[in-house]
């Protein structure tokens, strides 16, 4: 496609709806183009020692509690890792020590430190909110794999910021990724504790043709929900554990990224019965409080009726 020419933040919001959603469908074919990104994956990796480096600025210190089982075969796997705020890609790059690229939100765009990070380490934009734009990003990532590439995806697809669920309700993403091509899922957890994050991971879980994707789905949650628990009665997350009121981790997980919409972000959670609504109207409550809403008032609206009724379960 053309040269695609980014916008202002100021620009951006004086586009009407029908501009805005052209204009991300052409960033999101611009800058999530994974096969391009890879075809300078060797030069690119020139840069990445300094991404590595870089990392190491954010405020939680990465703890690793194992290493990581990679298979036997030394091939491409997939990393399925919970999500609770922005410092998650930075600790996943420090822990796994080796490249990889990753599923994210086509708003990342918009935050021009992370979309270059993004871009050379590869990257696949993705609207949540398009059935077609899922099904190119699934596609890309298949290619991905396919080609030996690692990759990440958080298949709970936003933060989980509730107190009563270990892990949101997953998409099966990186469950048909893991089928179409062969390779194994490695569960990820990370906890944040204070100024530290302790980092654990599961062992390979294969998906064959024939398994379901349903039962292979709870089997990876079942996994990650014993990673965390794994995690909290550890030595270290004893040593470093520092209390925090909920209302007070909430607010600061959502002041630590202005680019968090958090009506936009709790209409993606997957729809399920075991959701607890009252804890998500609270979230959104929070977050309307520490900084308005900003969003047009169609996504206002759509937001605020759906944001239980997420219409891309299974996805």
């Amino acid at each position: 496609m053309k040269k695609f020419k980014k916008l202002s933040k100021s620009k951006i919001k004086k586009l009407n709806q029908s501009e805005r959603n052209e204009y991300y469908k052409n960033a999101i074919e611009y800058y999530g183009n994974l096969p391009k990104q890879l075809k300078g994956y060797k030069v690119k990796g020139f840069f990445y020692p300094l991404i590595f480096l870089s990392m190491r600025i954010f405020p939680a210190k990465v703890i690793k509690l194992n290493e990581i089982k990679w298979p036997s075969d030394k091939k491409a796997v997939i990393f399925s890792a919970n999500h609770s705020n922005s410092n998650d890609c930075p600790s996943l790059i420090q822990s796994i020590g080796k490249r990889f690229f990753a599923l994210a939100d086509f708003t990342m765009i918009n935050d021009n430190v992370v979309n270059i990070s993004n871009r050379i380490n590869g990257c696949v934009y993705v609207d949540r909110k398009s059935k077609s734009s899922s099904d190119n990003a699934f596609n890309q990532c298949v290619d991905g794999v396919k080609r030996g590439y690692n990759m990440v995806v958080f298949p709970e697809s936003t933060w989980n910021l509730t107190k009563s669920l270990p892990i949101l309700p997953r998409y099966w993403g990186d469950v048909k990724i893991a089928k179409e091509t062969g390779r194994p899922i490695i569960p990820v957890i990370m906890e944040y504790t204070g100024k530290v994050c302790l980092v654990k991971f599961g062992n390979c879980i294969y998906v064959s043709k024939d398994d379901s994707v349903a039962d292979k789905d709870k089997e990876i949650y079942e996994a990650m929900v014993r990673l965390k628990n794994e995690i909290k009665d550890s030595v270290e997350y004893k040593k470093h554990y520092v209390p925090i009121e909920y209302k007070d981790w909430i607010e600061k997980s959502l002041k630590s990224y202005k680019y968090f919409d958090v009506l936009y972000e709790m209409s993606c959670i997957r729809k399920d019965d075991i959701i607890p609504q009252k804890e998500i109207d609270e979230i959104i409550k929070i977050g309307e409080k520490i900084r308005p809403m900003k969003t047009i008032k169609e996504e206002l609206k759509y937001a605020k009726i759906n944001y239980r009724y997420n219409d891309k379960q299974g996805d």
